[in-house]
């Protein structure tokens, strides 16, 4: 609320960005965290050689609209 009312510039406790496993699903659309937030985190286990294949997808905190800009 602090941040809408323009009080404050940023949420505290927080930071700007979280990051997902691209392959996050949230079971609930409409209510996406209502099941909590999936893992930020991928395990690999018994690296042998280069992995590629860690894919994330970022989400904006506070974006309501997805109007956020990345380069930000």
């Amino acid at each position: 609320r602090k941040v809408i009312l323009g009080i404050n510039n940023t949420f505290p406790n927080n930071s700007a960005w979280r990051f997902f496993p691209s392959y996050a699903s949230f079971p609930n659309p409409t209510m996406p965290f209502s099941s909590g937030l999936p893992p930020e985190t991928i395990s690999i286990t018994n690296l042998q050689s280069n992995y590629t294949s860690a894919n994330f997808t970022g989400l904006k905190v506070g974006d309501v609209n997805n109007s956020a800009d990345p380069k930000y």
